[in-house]
């Protein structure tokens, strides 16, 4: 992922309001998590973890978001 699609997506999550606008977001940019070992859609999870992939997605452009790490440690 360049910068300027970084910088997209975080000017969208700054703008984001409700779980449709997140859900957009993830939709739009293809974000997609780990989930027992498979790369799966990230429509399906609390809202909470739409925020911290998607901050991934900005922060760390190049890493994918695990689920399963997440979910051990929350």
């Amino acid at each position: 992922m360049d910068d300027e699609t970084c910088e997209a997506i975080k000017l969208a999550y700054k703008r984001a309001v409700t779980k449709a606008d997140f859900d957009a977001i993830l939709k739009q940019y293809n974000i997609k998590m780990m989930k027992n070992g498979r790369l799966v859609s990230a429509a399906r999870v609390k809202l909470d973890v739409k925020k911290a992939i998607i901050r991934m997605a900005f922060y760390e452009p190049g890493d994918v978001f695990h689920f399963d790490s997440y979910k051990d440690i929350h």
